[in-house]
């Protein structure tokens, strides 16, 4: 399950993705059904945001996500803002 609850009871959504060389974990505190819907396993995303290190790991948070060409009917999963 993509959706976690942190211990001071807030919700995230995790995503993690990866080129074949790295990993970085997309990370949303707001609008998770949103995303939670858009985004599916082995879809080609383009992402940007500003990548951070938290216990060595590359995290992103609250990124802005497109779909490829071909890869998400609704093209920009993150136009609409919460």
């Amino acid at each position: 399950q993509p959706v976690a609850e942190l211990r001071n009871g807030r919700r995230v959504l995790e995503v993690v993705i990866t080129d074949g060389s790295a990993a970085v974990a997309l990370k949303w505190f707001r609008g998770l059904q949103h995303f939670a819907e858009r985004i599916r396993p082995g879809q080609r995303l383009l992402v940007a945001g500003d990548v951070r290190r938290y216990r060595y790991a590359k995290e992103v948070y609250h990124p802005d996500v497109e779909g490829l060409a071909g890869e998400e009917p609704g093209g920009s999963l993150a136009r609409d803002r919460f």
